[in-house]
């Protein structure tokens, strides 16, 4: 999506101390870090910058929603943009969800692997003879009754 943006250098500045020092807009001054030149260029250091949405009723909308705002800033790493939600956290370990149970269900795998075959090399060597014996003695059993 193009906004028309890409031949822009620079934005128009010269209102910015009046936008920012009259009412309503005065206010945002908390989420806005600036300062002026000599010559009252204004700067912007940092600011707060809100979007909101809608249509988002899940947390799996929303996981949807701040991973394509994540993957839209990491575009301009020159702004060190951080999306945030109130629940970016929970958004995150829903993330982590499918790649944990592979991680656990692996792991169970292998451990029951590992004990299975420990076992086996345990009981092995002490139950072989005395199968092999009980074999032969059934075969020759066999051969007695026959």
């Amino acid at each position: 999506m193009s906004w028309g943006l890409d031949a822009v250098d620079a934005v128009n500045m010269s209102g910015f101390r009046n936008f920012i020092t009259t009412d309503p807009y005065k206010a945002w001054q908390t989420g806005v870090t600036f300062s002026f030149d000599e010559e009252e260029k204004p700067t912007i250091k940092q600011m707060l910058f809100m979007v909101g949405y809608n249509g988002t009723h899940k947390m799996t909308d929303k996981l949807r929603l701040l991973t394509e705002c994540r993957s839209l800033v990491q575009r301009y790493p020159e702004f060190d943009v951080k999306p945030f939600d109130t629940d970016s956290d929970m958004v995150d370990v829903i993330a982590e969800i499918p790649y944990s149970v592979k991680i656990v269900f692996a792991s169970v795998i292998i451990a029951s692997g590992i004990s299975f075959f420990s076992s086996l090399s345990i009981l092995l060597p002490h139950f072989l003879p005395r199968f092999l014996l009980a074999l032969y003695a059934l075969e020759w059993l066999d051969s007695f009754l026959i």
